[in-house]
């Protein structure tokens, strides 16, 4: 994880501000009017600037605004310390030299103080897509480019971030595993072959409600000569099964990639009920892995209220290629079970989804 300490970004901050006092200043009750590409918000932490407390920018393709202006543009909200806050249109001529700027300061802060995130109205009403679509047989499986996405970017950035938390745990060796909608068993295999190389054991358990991905990923376990289980099961079917007992509590790494949390996989509301079944399988020190090529459904503090650190939130996205993604990050976020528990203050977790 990256330290905050010794890094200046005031200069940046400074004349991202002035660049941004150059294009439209509106008032606040304006910003949201338009079609958000995609928001980021980063929080700037009170020892790296003592003036700016959020900076949040997001690009915009279709307002009255923009129609006005005749091309898309983007939306910047500077907070500062005292809670004042201003918002403004950038300029076209001054674009990208504020993107720039943008994304240096994002570089030098902490991995859990940038967060991408879909506008709220996508987040609370994106539904989640039938179970045929994501089997074997469905429309996600058809289209290569969807796997490729996964096996190009997301894959290597999660197994990248694995390697490191291993690194962090040492001397510990043997290492318990459970990938929640682990379909066919593809990152599975990045994971084993890992720590193989790594020189740690991985009991792992794969957890798939699609009977067609069980059989797959059995055959990929029984052609590495691995013992990790599958259980064809949603999560509150495996909740529910003695199987659960096992597991409850002693985790230490649960893996979720475009699963149990992304939107089109499931709703917000049915993601705040997976997180709260992932939370019981993790042991004292567990933490979550989670990322996908469709958003989290819950935004950071969200996450907090189910009693997780975030530890991380993004990484920088070497290799990748998407055109929304201008700031060039991906999300891969790491929570850590919190060590202040209230158990009264947990959300309900009623209601059925695909991975219950």
């Amino acid at each position: 994880m990256k330290s905050s300490s010794d890094v200046g970004i005031e200069k940046e901050l400074e004349e991202m501000e002035q660049l941004a006092r150059s294009g439209l200043e509106i008032k606040g009750n304006q910003r949201n009017k338009g079609l958000s590409i995609w928001t980021f918000n980063l929080s700037i932490p009170q020892e790296m600037s003592e003036e700016f407390a959020r900076i949040k920018i997001a690009a915009f393709t279709n307002s009255s605004i923009c129609k006005m202006m005749g091309f898309p543009y983007y939306y910047l909200t500077i907070t500062k310390q005292n809670d004042d806050e201003r918002y403004y249109v950038v300029k076209q001529d001054t674009a990208d030299s504020v993107l720039a700027l943008v994304k240096q300061i994002a570089e030098k802060l902490p991995n859990n103080c940038l967060e991408m995130r879909q506008i709220k109205r996508e987040r609370l009403g994106t539904r989640a897509f039938p179970d045929y679509y994501w089997s074997n047989l469905g429309p996600w499986a058809k289209e290569s480019a969807n796997e490729d996405s996964y096996i190009n970017t997301i894959d290597p950035i999660m197994i990248d971030t694995f390697k490191k938390m291993i690194i962090e745990k040492r001397p510990q060796t043997v290492f318990t595993v459970i990938d929640a909608g682990g379909g066919k068993g593809r990152l599975a295999k990045k994971f084993i072959e890992a720590a193989e190389e790594m020189g740690v054991t991985l009991n792992y358990a794969l957890i798939e409600p699609d009977q067609s991905q069980c059989e797959e990923a059995q055959k990929v376990f029984a052609e590495m000569g691995s013992d990790a289980k599958v259980f064809r099961a949603s999560l509150d079917q495996f909740r529910s099964s003695p199987d659960f007992e096992n597991y409850k509590n002693s985790a230490d790494f649960v893996i979720s990639s475009g699963g149990p949390l992304n939107l089109q996989v499931v709703s917000r509301d049915d993601a705040i009920a997976n997180l709260d079944i992932l939370r019981e399988l993790l042991n004292e020190d567990g933490c979550i892995i989670a990322a996908g090529k469709s958003k989290l459904a819950l935004k950071k503090k969200e996450m907090e209220k189910q009693h997780f650190d975030v530890l991380q939130t993004h990484v920088k996205e070497e290799n990748g290629e998407d055109r929304d993604n201008l700031l060039g990050m991906q999300q891969v976020y790491v929570l850590r079970k919190s060590k202040d528990e209230k158990e009264e203050n947990r959300q309900d977790t009623s209601g059925k989804n695909r991975f219950k």
